[in-house]
């Protein structure tokens, strides 16, 4: 029974680090909307794991120029998750941007796959961003906030999709909202945010502000959530924690 427990709880991880970076998983038969669902409850265990690979990184290149330390992890956090966070990022830029409020509009240029200048510009200033503060914090040594921002950054997906509607009644985000276990998610919210509070308070601070104008956004743009700014959510709060946390 426990043996069964265990791998019921490892599917879910595996589901949830296959939807959220490109390291490599076990082949999964039960891939169900249900499943999906309660992945959620494990993102910010993936999180985690994005958290060690990163300090690690700092720590292996501690004795190096912090410019080209920061370069480097940065790389690795686009690769370790397929730049699928900053797509989303670039579809909500350049939809919020070019949409002028006309929330049909929004949606097509969302579904657009080419990028436009506005999503352009935002994944370069954003990684500029990133880069400059993670040179920063490598001059602090505080690598603290590099273990603790992808934690924070896939803990508010669940805060968003907890609290905010879903702005389309089909896709991804309607997915998850769907089959999201309520009672078990605000649970893991609640106690991982207590946790996560007496840890590294200003982080949860700031991820909090982030989250409360992240909701008035999404609400004001589409009135909800949409897969492509919850994946925006993620890179806007990661690069809140690292830069505010750095200056």
């Amino acid at each position: 029974m426990a043996n069964s427990s265990l791998q019921t709880h490892l599917h879910y991880y595996w589901i949830a680090q296959s939807f959220l970076t490109r390291l490599p998983v076990p082949p999964s038969k039960q891939f169900t909307d249900k499943a999906v669902g309660r992945s959620l409850l494990y993102y910010p265990a993936v999180g985690l794991l994005i958290g060690c690979i990163l300090s690690l990184l700092a720590w292996l290149f501690a004795n190096s120029s912090a410019l080209l330390a920061a370069v480097i992890i940065c790389t690795a956090w686009v690769l370790i998750t397929g730049a699928l966070h900053l797509d989303g990022l670039a579809d909500s830029a350049d939809a919020w941007l070019g949409g002028h409020g006309n929330k049909e509009r929004i949606f097509s240029i969302m579904k657009d796959p080419r990028s436009g200048t506005a999503g352009v510009a935002a994944i370069v200033l954003l990684l500029m961003l990133k880069v400059a503060a993670l040179a920063t914090l490598i001059e602090q040594s505080s690598w603290g906030t590099l273990f603790f921002a992808p934690i924070l950054a896939r803990w508010s997906v669940l805060a968003l999709l907890l609290f905010l509607p879903s702005a389309k009644p089909e896709g991804i985000a309607y997915l998850m909202k769907q089959n999201l276990p309520f009672d078990h998610s605000f649970a893991v919210l609640i106690s991982l945010g207590i946790i996560l509070f007496f840890l590294s308070p200003w982080a949860l601070i700031i991820t909090i502000i982030s989250l409360l104008l992240l909701n008035y956004m999404m609400m004001k743009q589409i009135a909800g959530i949409t897969g492509d700014t919850l994946g925006a959510s993620i890179e806007i709060v990661e690069a809140m924690v690292l830069v505010l946390i750095s200056v």
